[in-house]
């Protein structure tokens, strides 16, 4: 009986390791990273973005840092259309501020039943944390939604490189 039950644990797995070692995984992870440039220069701020076609395809985004490289992990592989933004470091907008989700109170209009909204408090930065470096490069519009992008790049499973290299 126990050479059944070490034959069957054998058996099993075999059969686990060669499911395994199949054809590959439909949209395994992969790891990118790249720098942006725009007219030769670096840009020094933004995210990019990383979608996957198809159904089960999703968003994943990646910050660019000062120097204009980015580092993505968990990607699905395969075909994917990327996106560059940089107008949230904009000066010239204005940023919403959060407001910790005010609820509709006594006066309406999404005003909490004390009043107006509060703003929350920045919470100060802690004594050893870098100031952020990123600054804003005005880049084409285009290259901001997934449906006016011309930058698509072919990911594998494992370490990609993709630097993006912008135009007008």
């Amino acid at each position: 009986m126990k050479k059944v039950f070490v034959s069957l644990c054998g058996f099993g797995l075999l059969a686990a390791t060669l499911v395994g070692c199949g054809g590959g995984v439909a949209n395994a992870p992969a790891n990118v990273s790249g720098k942006v440039t725009y007219k030769g220069a670096p840009v020094t701020g933004g995210v990019v973005g990383f979608f996957a076609k198809g159904a089960e395809g999703g968003g994943y985004s990646a910050t660019i840092n000062p120097d204009g490289t980015f580092r993505a992990s968990n990607v699905a592989a395969g075909e994917i259309t990327v996106t560059v933004e940089t107008e949230t470091l904009n000066p010239n907008i204005k940023q919403t501020a959060y407001t910790g989700g005010a609820t509709k109170g006594p006066g309406g209009g999404g005003a909490p039943a004390g009043g107006a909204p509060k703003k929350m408090a920045s919470s100060p930065r802690p004594g050893n944390a870098a100031k952020s470096e990123a600054v804003y490069v005005k880049i084409p519009g285009k290259y901001a939604k997934k449906d006016t992008t011309t930058l698509k790049a072919n990911l594998k499973a494992g370490s990609n490189t993709v630097d993006l290299d912008l135009a007008d």
